[in-house]
C-alpha cells in the first residue's frame, strides 16, 4: 500500500522528507527527475518512524530533484 509520494530537492546531496505516516518497515523507492549539480547514486539513508525519512546522494554536490514513493 502506498503511504506517500512526492518530489524532493536535494541540497548539498541530501534532504529530509516529512511523512507522519511512515513506519520503520516502509520501503522507499527513488528516481531522479532531473540532473542538477554533480550527481551521485541515490539512497534513503534513514527512517524516523512517524516523522520523516532522509534521501541522500553519494555526491555532496548533487542538487537534483528526486521523485519518491513510500510503501508498506
Amino acid at each position: 500500500m502506498i503511504i506517500g509520494s512526492g518530489i524532493a530537492t536535494l541540497v548539498n546531496g541530501s534532504v529530509t522528507v516529512l511523512l507522519s505516516k511512515i513506519p520503520a518497515t516502509a520501503r522507499v523507492f527513488l528516481t531522479r527527475q532531473n540532473r542538477l549539480g554533480t550527481v551521485g547514486d541515490l539512497a534513503h539513508s534513514s527512517i524516523n518512524p512517524g516523522v520523516s525519512f532522509d534521501i541522500t546522494s553519494l555526491n555532496i554536490l548533487d542538487q537534483s530533484q528526486v521523485y519518491w514513493v513510500a510503501i508498506v
